[in-house]
């Protein structure tokens, strides 16, 4: 890899490994400073690369990495103090929140772009990941046209509804008796027109496992209502308009949706849980069906049910539709690295937060479970059966199916400054799911949920439009 550095000029001519650190060193060069959103294998992963790359370099590192509870909290302190990292972590949408901090990274791409031989093939990168990181100086607006790059994508990602294979296939005469393939049939043999449950099949089995097992197993957890509200033909937002749309029947349906399945129906348990059915139960095999299953997590889940061993004990599957066809949804994520604009070797961090670009890595840490393809390249030696021994799960074609565009969508709070906009309308939902789950038959939330009439709809519609017009773009 041709080494480029503050020193730009200089290293370039240096030309070696050793020359960029001799000439680094005469350039008086310090610690490069990273921080990082990462769990505890990307945490690890981060570790030994920078390691490899101080070793690599001949220069001093200083990473650290922070759960999402506290990364945030750990960057605004780090960047009061004036101690902005050279390289840190952000999503699409928060490029405009920190955008007077950050570099446009443009002129890596097309110093990349010239070369004959270049350390990231950028004509191999999905274009959907740039598109979502380039920011618009002049309109100063995300911009995937006619904007600057502003941050280096590590991935393309989702979060996609998973399964214990363990836990639902004790329930084998249930999927039996009432027609149903078990999911890791959907699509094949018998059920080959059969693409997905439906919203209703899907409570029904959650509602089922959670009762029959007697509180030892959760069916499910409850599913983002952006997904079901997607799947149902409703949005919270139309982008072409710039409005909220929570007031039509669609989202309302979806919304309902989401409720119902927080609420036992008679002698039985709720399908969902918004507590127990959580990431942790999922992994330690006390949850049946999980739909927030991250491509950045696979290592983390393969750890949990022995994939190492050889057992195939978890897997993926489309999200529910209304009709159990092929129309279902999964959201569209990403991660990107930045560098900072008071970084005083620029041109270094630029250089380190592509490396996650390049092929050795995007294969390395895919092999890890850390990352979906981000290079075209790659994706039919990800998806190929052939490959299992590599790659996981065996269904894993269904990440796959959601990043192409086929079945994926960009969530609406990456076309804005940031999600805070749709708090008027989370936070009242979430306070009537509390009472759903806790005031045994309490008819007010159902009530809300199931009127025609207004009951709050408009007013929480209007103050989330307020909030968001007044944060766009910012």
């Amino acid at each position: 890899m041709k080494k480029v550095t503050a020193c730009l000029t200089a290293v370039a001519l240096a030309g070696t490994v050793a020359a960029t650190a001799a000439t680094m060193a005469g350039c008086g060069s310090s610690d490069l400073r990273i921080l990082l959103l990462a769990n505890n294998a990307e945490d690890a992963f981060y570790k030994q690369y920078f390691a490899e790359l101080e070793e690599e370099y001949g220069i001093s590192i200083k990473y650290n990495g922070y759960e999402e509870s506290s990364y945030y909290d750990k960057l605004s302190v780090e960047m009061t103090q004036g101690k902005t990292p050279d390289i840190f972590f952000l999503r699409p949408n928060e490029i405009l929140q920190f955008r007077d901090d950050l570099q446009s990274v443009e002129d890596y791409m097309t110093a990349q772009k010239a070369l004959e031989t270049p350390a990231v093939n950028f004509d191999d990168i999905s274009e959907l990941a740039l598109d979502m990181y380039r920011y618009n100086e002049t309109t100063k607006k995300m911009d995937s046209e006619n904007g600057s790059l502003y941050a280096f994508p590590k991935d393309l990602s989702t979060q996609q509804f998973g399964y214990n294979k363990t836990i639902v296939a004790q329930y084998t005469e249930y999927f039996t008796d009432n027609d149903l393939p078990l999911p890791w049939e959907l699509g094949k043999g018998n059920f080959a027109n059969k693409k997905s449950y439906t919203w209703t099949e899907y409570k029904a089995i959650c509602e089922h496992i959670s009762t029959e097992s007697q509180g030892e197993e959760f069916g499910c957890d409850v599913p983002d209502i952006e997904i079901i509200a997607k799947s149902m033909g409703g949005e919270l937002l139309n982008l072409e308009t710039g409005k909220v749309t929570i007031t039509s029947a669609e989202m309302k349906k979806a919304v309902k949706y989401q409720a119902e399945l927080c609420t036992a129906a008679s002698g039985k348990k709720p399908a969902a849980d918004r507590v127990e059915a959580s990431y942790a139960n999922f992994t330690i095999g006390k949850v049946a069906f999980y739909s927030q299953c991250g491509t950045w997590e696979v290592g983390d889940y393969n750890k949990a049910f022995n994939k190492n061993e050889g057992d195939d004990n978890w897997g993926l599957m489309p999200t529910p539709t209304e009709n159990g066809d092929d129309s279902w949804q999964g959201m569209i994520t990403s991660a990107g690295y930045v560098v900072s604009k008071y970084s005083k070797q620029a041109d270094l961090a630029k250089e380190i937060a592509a490396s996650f670009m390049t092929r050795k890595m995007q294969t390395r840490m895919m092999t890890q479970g850390l990352s979906l393809p981000l290079l075209k390249s790659l994706s039919d030696a990800y998806v190929n059966p052939e490959n299992d021994d590599q790659y996981s799960p065996s269904t894993r074609s269904v990440f796959i199916d959601v990043i192409s565009g086929e079945h994926g969508f960009i969530p609406v709070k990456y076309s804005t400054y940031d999600s805070n906009w749709m708090s008027a309308f989370t936070n009242k939902l979430d306070a009537m799911y509390k009472v759903l789950v806790t005031s045994n038959g309490s008819k007010t939330p159902l009530q809300f949920f199931n009127s025609d009439e207004d009951m709050g709809w408009e007013t929480m519609q209007n103050s989330m439009q307020t909030e968001y017009d007044s944060t766009k773009n910012k």
